[in-house]
């Protein structure tokens, strides 16, 4: 009797676990995360969502974090003279040639009481020129020179020229660039010297007028400063036929 009942009461026991068991709630099952961005359900992180600790997104990007050609510090400035007034200075030196129209007149070279040369050839005096010019445009510029003789020219008189002219420049917008001159000359040198006395030309006392043309290299720092150098021809053709064979170095400056 003792052992019926333990063993009933065995069996009532077991019946009331296996209950409890089935009436439990089984706990949902985990829901596995995307692995990437793109995953169903789950937005692609925005830049917002990428920032670094630290920096604050709503800022705009530093210029240093863009390509160079798109910020606009980084696009090329115009180095273009257009609208500014430049002021020249260079130093000149040659080679001058001189044909007289008459043997009476003296041209540098040869005792002029016995033997006249008629045609001259020996070093330009060093010259100094002062210019000032203005861009009309991009390519084009007004420019007129001041020259004065540093030293007295063969004929021993002192250079002083006036050229008033125009310059065109090839690529004017980069620092590199060449440029083209054309210029009247005039030309106030006195011919008065104590050997040409009795062997002026003509027109001696009058304005000698002529023509001239340089190439120009040039090279710009900045848009204010430049350095140049030039070579050109410089003609006379009114007391007599003069050419000189010239080159100069020389600097610029600009503004505004």
């Amino acid at each position: 009797m003792t052992a019926s009942r333990f063993c009933a009461l065995l069996g009532a026991m077991a019946m009331s676990t296996a209950s409890v068991a089935w009436a439990a709630p089984a706990a949902p099952p985990r829901e596995k995360r995307a692995a990437g961005p793109g995953a169903a359900g789950e937005a692609a992180p925005g830049p917002r969502d990428r920032a670094s600790p630290g920096v604050d997104a709503t800022m705009p990007p530093r210029e240093g974090s863009t390509p160079k050609e798109m910020t606009p510090r980084g696009r090329n400035k115009s180095l273009s003279h257009r609208l500014q007034v430049s002021v020249d200075l260079s130093l000149a030196l040659g080679a001058a040639f001189r044909v007289t129209y008459s043997d009476t007149v003296w041209c540098g070279q040869g005792d002029p009481l016995s033997e006249n040369d008629t045609f001259c050839v020996g070093l330009a005096p060093p010259a100094l020129d002062i210019g000032i010019g203005f861009g009309v445009l991009d390519a084009l510029e007004l420019l007129a020179e001041f020259r004065v003789g540093m030293m007295n020219d063969t004929l021993g008189n002192r250079p002083l020229v006036l050229m008033p002219g125009l310059r065109i420049w090839i690529d004017p917008t980069l620092p590199f660039k060449i440029g083209l001159a054309l210029q009247l000359v005039l030309d106030f040198t006195r011919q008065d010297s104590a050997t040409q006395q009795g062997h002026l030309p003509e027109k001696g006392t009058k304005l000698d007028l002529g023509v001239r043309f340089f190439v120009q290299v040039q090279y710009d720092f900045l848009r204010y400063v430049g350095i140049f150098a030039r070579m050109g021809l410089l003609g006379t053709f009114q007391k007599w036929v003069g050419v000189n064979l010239e080159g100069s170095l020389g600097v610029q400056t600009r503004f505004p």
